[in-house]
């Protein structure tokens, strides 16, 4: 009896550690690489712009996302020295100060918040260190201040409000339910809320403080132009219905746990109110997701991290009694870091192939033209952009059917280098008056092409034209 059990330990001890190590190669294959998701190098383009340049938003480039974001991204840039990895040392630190924020409310361990959120939330990209690992640490964090009776808590928690929606406007919705039950239900309502309110004051007034003193007119510009593109940007019946149901598959593999967790926790007379704070932030980041009308994995990350802590709450109190109901996360767990693991080497090695020297030297520093190629590549080789909707498919979104009325104004800047969608012309991408006038006037001077598996061109492929002599 005593051999089986050292065999059975052995066994475990072995699964322990090929676990640790596909988790360290998991990690490493996010690290070793300039960036994972396409927003992050683009946010850094502004942000440096803001930090360095002292230009405001949208002077230089235009991104639909508010003010704020560009400073955090800026900043990060700005301290990090080294670059490779830098997207997802930013998730991670995120991770870590929302798993203890998380462990400090609701009594759990910070550890198994973090190791659940960096694995599980592979699948909704939770390494990628897109702005919604920035949302969420806000967003806990407030959770956190509102608790406190303390004036200065309930203003720092304003503060950080009026900071974190201008990261991304979703935290409006995401916060609703929960703040509105810390501040009507919990205390004083009248005080809290003044106090609250003048500290959401005070933060907007911080933040937009360089537009006004600059002039009121940027200010009002920078409003405008938000209002103009998002106009456009709002999605059709097909993205939202898509929406709807990947919402519904992800969320299929949590609904064990969450219902378990509702049960103990919310259908209970002994309701502790740190519990219904936990389900209304799940109630309102999942509205959230349902309300974007994009189908992107990394907006469901907003209602994974409420999930998340549910999901240590009901490990804490009955880890074996419901081991069953963990097995869907699990599934999802291996399905999602295996396929991103192997993912993450195989855009390493696209990205690898391109000689971003040689193009940062063909450029020289100059501004360069973009006709719907990816916008990484002025990231990965330090361009300079030549009109500020410089993201792939701004332009047609910002002027729809006179896009081609935008490019042409562009092209008749004569800007010295220009950089488009690979083959754009012979395969329908590019609009032939465009095409026609590349072709008098610019010579093709480097192309990438790379095929994918399936025989299809990978969209990192591009063209980059220089300006005749």
């Amino acid at each position: 009896m005593k051999m089986l059990k050292n065999v059975i330990e052995y066994k475990k001890n072995i699964i322990k550690i090929f676990v640790s190590i596909f988790f360290l190669f998991y990690i490493y294959s996010f690290l070793m690489r300039s960036f994972v998701s396409v927003d992050t190098p683009f946010y850094t383009l502004i942000g440096r712009s803001i930090v360095y340049d002292h230009v405001l938003p949208y002077k230089y480039i235009f991104d639909h996302k508010p003010f704020f974001n560009f400073v955090l991204y800026g900043i990060w840039d700005a301290i990090i020295p080294v670059k490779t990895g830098m997207f997802t040392v930013l998730a991670l630190c995120c991770a870590f100060f929302t798993a203890r924020l998380g462990a400090a409310i609701w009594n759990v361990k910070w550890f198994n918040i973090f190791i659940i959120s960096v694995t599980t939330g592979s699948a909704f990209e939770m390494l990628s260190g897109n702005t919604e690992v920035i949302q969420t640490l806000f967003q806990i964090l407030i959770l956190f201040l509102l608790r406190s009776p303390s004036y200065l808590a309930l203003a720092s928690a304003g503060v950080l409000t009026a900071l974190a929606f201008n990261v991304n406007y979703l935290t409006a919705i995401c916060l609703f339910f929960p703040v509105m039950f810390l501040l009507f239900v919990q205390r004083r309502p009248i005080r809290d809320t003044i106090i609250f309110s003048i500290g959401v004051l005070v933060g907007l007034v911080l933040l937009f403080s360089p537009y006004w003193l600059y002039d009121t007119h940027s200010l009002l510009e920078y409003f405008k132009q938000q209002k103009q593109f998002l106009s456009g940007y709002n999605q059709g019946l097909k993205s939202r219905v898509l929406t709807l149901l990947k919402l519904t598959f992800y969320v299929m593999f949590f609904l064990p746990v969450i219902y378990v967790w509702a049960k103990n926790n919310i259908f209970d007379k002994r309701v502790k109110s740190d519990n219904i704070v936990l389900g209304l932030w799940f109630v309102s980041a999942l509205v959230t997701s349902c309300l974007s009308g994009h189908p992107f994995n990394h907006y469901f990350s907003l209602w994974f991290v409420p999930v998340v802590i549910m999901i240590c709450e009901v490990y804490k109190f009955n880890a074996k009694g419901f081991s069953k109901i963990f097995i869907p996360i699990v599934g999802l767990t291996l399905f999602s870091t295996i396929d991103v693991t192997i993912n993450n080497f195989v855009k390493y090695r696209n990205i690898s192939r391109i000689d971003y020297s040689k193009m940062s030297q063909i450029t020289a520093g100059a501004p360069v033209l973009n006709i719907r190629a990816w916008e990484v590549h002025y990231y990965m080789a330090n361009m300079r952009n030549a009109d500020p909707y410089l993201f792939r498919d701004h332009v047609d979104i910002a002027f729809g059917h006179n896009a081609v009325q935008r490019y042409m104004q562009d092209l008749l800047q004569k800007p010295s280098s220009i950089i488009s969608v690979y083959n754009g012309c012979n395969n329908g991408q590019i609009e032939q008056p465009i095409c026609a006038y590349i072709q008098n006037h610019y010579d093709k001077v480097y192309s990438v092409k790379i095929v994918k598996v399936s025989g299809k061109i990978n969209p990192y492929s591009f063209d980059l034209y220089k300006i005749k002599p």
